[in-house]
């Protein structure tokens, strides 16, 4: 009787010995976790860091090689601000992981007192001189932004106040008359039609000289101010070089040119070449160049500049600013009865 107490006093500390023994072995196994863990941390942690070390080391590379970064180097009199290619900094001993100096922004703008070479009209030189030919947008063999003057795009300029350098843009001047652009062609209908979903508008069709079979579609609205037998076979001058328009369904490619009253009845007749004009003849101003554009481009308005300029006179004859519509070795052209009216 007195075995069986001892050996359940033994058994519950057993018991308890068990029990702390795997509490003490889950405080081992959750410290070895916790030690790979920050073991894994550590990896990525120093691969990151060799990462960014890399970006670093590009970006730097990258802002020598496009002027951001200057090195100042000593001088006899005030430092200047040289820029160094990536190449020619790492010959000077600076860390590819170290930014340059900073430097007062009044040394930023400052002048060297050697000009920069620059490349001008395709030739390389100083702003003052030039020299041999060189590729454009280049300096000293690496890409450069180029101050330009007049005869380029691009014009460097001070912002009053600011201390800064800004890029200021200006197209280049356009000495071709808005007249020289048109495209004023004689044109022969070949047939002619009423418009199926509009009744003021005719559709004919109109030899205009663009080659065999290559007629083009013109949507009128002259229903009701030129008779349809009088358009059918007539000898016109019409414009070639606007933007095609789709008008009630129907793609247009060119307008017939009118002169029209301004009157009640608001009449209306067609500018008559000269005897003897075939189709795709070109209509010439007297001291203007013919240089038509293909097309003209819409938001420039040329059309509508033309337009206000172009009348008849008190002889009938059509003109653009007193210049006549004129075909070469035929003669001018004119409306048959108006006088001093407008043309469109």
């Amino acid at each position: 009787m007195s075995l069986i107490p001892r050996v359940t006093k033994l058994y519950q500390s057993n018991l308890a010995s068990i029990a702390l023994l795997e509490s003490q072995l889950e405080d081992v196994q959750s410290k070895l976790e916790i030690s790979e863990t920050y073991k894994q941390l550590l990896k990525e942690n120093q691969k990151l860091t060799e990462e960014n070390n890399q970006l670093t080391s590009q970006l730097i590379e990258l802002k020598l090689w496009h002027g951001e970064l200057h090195v100042s180097l000593p001088d006899d009199s005030s430092p200047k601000p040289i820029v160094f290619p990536l190449k020619r900094a790492c010959e000077a001993g600076q860390s590819e992981s170290e930014p340059s100096p900073k430097l007062d922004k009044r040394d930023s703008i400052e002048k060297p007192r050697q000009l920069p070479q620059l490349i001008i009209g395709g030739k390389i030189g100083t702003q003052e001189t030039q020299g041999v030919d060189v590729p454009r947008g280049t300096q000293g063999g690496k890409r450069a932004d180029i101050p330009m003057g007049a005869e380029g795009v691009k014009k460097t300029e001070k912002v009053k106040g600011a201390g800064k350098l800004k890029s200021v843009s200006k197209p280049p001047a356009d000495d071709i008359p808005d007249i020289s652009k048109m495209d004023f062609r004689i044109g022969k209908v070949l047939e002619v039609s009423k418009h199926p979903n509009a009744d003021t508008l005719y559709i004919e069709t109109i030899d205009c000289g663009d080659g065999e079979g290559k007629a083009r579609t013109v949507v009128s609205g002259l229903v009701g101010k030129i008779a349809i037998q009088d358009i059918q076979d007539r000898t016109i001058i019409v414009c070639c070089n606007l933007k095609p328009r789709d008008i009630k369904g129907v793609m247009s490619y060119a307008m017939v040119m009118c002169a029209s009253a301004n009157d009640e009845k608001c009449t209306t007749e067609f500018i008559d070449p000269p005897p003897g004009c075939v189709p795709g003849e070109p209509i010439l101003f007297d001291g203007y160049p013919h240089k038509p554009e293909i097309q003209l481009h819409p938001k420039k308005k040329i059309l509508d500049k033309v337009l206000v300029e172009l009348n008849t006179n008190g002889e009938g004859v059509a003109n653009y600013k007193g210049a006549a519509f004129t075909v070469a070795d035929k003669g001018i052209c004119m409306a048959k009865t108006l006088r001093n009216t407008i043309i469109k």
